[in-house]
């Protein structure tokens, strides 16, 4: 029986972020024989741990009364402590998600380099918002340390692929993001009717342009569906994946009186998708619920993510850079998706993606059975 603890994104904010979480555990629970399952935050991993960043942010005046001594000693006790969690376990897996991102790295060298069990990298990617500045080159090589340390990698898109690649790591695995595979869970109060089914979603997490495009965004999305009403009378859904979108849900209510907000958990929010006949989103995991659901997707592209995702699954066509964003872009390709939405590929491509996945699950349980011998 294996002891695996889990370093992972926070899954009270994101939608998408949970659904990876969960997915990830509801894989290995399947497919491994597990004894204990830990959860732990990524930020724990950081070079100042989580506990350490709030203890500042609520009692901001130990900045100043704790000379630099003192707070080393504080952070020494607590990674020491981590260390010994970590160590009490078969197994860490990191993952998945946009691991490579601004504020995830530099991470602790010292604990990581304490850590004695194996480390896996499980569907990880490279975040990068449109106008974001490039990763510090301390960054960078706490990236390349702990893929040094790990026993296994493997990333979510090929664009991910080639960032490491660049850094020279080779043994590589290309696997889909865990979300794909996420079960639904029907929600039995929504009811669908005849109507066509359209669902929406816009980004709202303090990505990069926010503030300069979310009115032409929602101005976009509000003239395209009242053109698309025209030719289609239809149910429209608010997928929401992020707390912080109340405020856009609240500018189109006003416009879309009947429009229904799904603020669900992730297992319920994916049983909506796959009742939808389109989705028009920004974020990615929006993109991939509807691909999971075998539902084509409109995505106004805000960040390299997306754009690797698309291309992953052969939907290139699918995206709309956020800078070029207008009704006519979105009505003219709903109407096309519309038309040809029972063709598309999205079945058979997940169905591939998930016999890779379970591959790379089978080379985690392998691992863990040699690290028990």
């Amino acid at each position: 029986m294996t002891k695996v603890i889990h370093f992972h994104f926070d899954t009270k904010q994101n939608k998408g972020d949970a659904a990876v979480v969960y997915s990830i555990r509801d894989l290995i629970l399947k497919h491994l024989s597990v004894k204990k399952y830990t959860h732990k935050g990524i930020n724990e991993l950081n070079i100042y741990p989580n506990i350490v960043r709030k203890a500042f942010k609520k009692y901001p005046f130990l900045i100043n009364k704790l000379s630099s001594k003192i707070f080393e000693k504080i952070k020494e006790l607590l990674d020491k402590d981590l260390v010994r969690e970590i160590n009490q376990h078969d197994i860490m897996i990191i993952g998945g998600g946009g691991l490579y991102s601004k504020g995830n790295f530099p991470l602790n060298e010292k604990l990581i380099d304490a850590i004695h069990i194996p480390i896996v990298l499980l569907s990880v990617g490279l975040n990068r918002n449109e106008g974001q500045s490039p990763f510090t080159l301390q960054e960078i090589n706490s990236i390349i340390k702990l893929n040094k340390k790990s026993s296994l990698s493997s990333v979510r898109d090929l664009n991910t692929l080639s960032f490491l690649k660049d850094f020279g790591f080779k043994k590589i695995s290309v696997i889909a993001d865990p979300a794909i595979f996420l079960e639904s869970s029907k929600k039995k109060d929504l009811k669908f009717s005849k109507k066509l089914s359209i669902g929406i979603n816009i980004a709202q997490h303090n990505w990069q342009y926010q503030e300069k495009f979310t009115d032409k965004i929602v101005s976009s999305y509000i003239n395209a569906l009242n053109k698309i009403k025209e030719d289609h009378d239809f149910q429209l859904f608010y997928l929401q994946h992020d707390y912080r979108e109340k405020e856009v849900i609240k500018n189109l209510k006003s416009h879309f009186k009947d429009m229904h907000v799904c603020n669900y958990n992730p297992y319920n929010l994916k049983y909506v998708y796959e009742k939808l006949d389109l989705v028009i989103c920004m974020m990615m995991h929006s993109s991939i619920f509807a691909f999971s659901s075998g539902v084509p997707f409109i995505n106004i592209s805000y960040d390299i993510k997306n754009k690797a995702f698309a291309e992953m699954i052969k939907s290139s066509s699918s995206l709309i850079p956020v800078k070029n964003v207008s009704p006519e872009k979105i009505y003219n390709l709903a109407i096309d998706l519309i038309n040809r939405r029972k063709s598309n590929d999205f079945p058979y491509l997940k169905k591939k993606y998930k016999d890779q996945t379970l591959k790379y699950i089978k080379r985690i349980k392998y691992l863990t059975n040699y690290n028990a011998h």
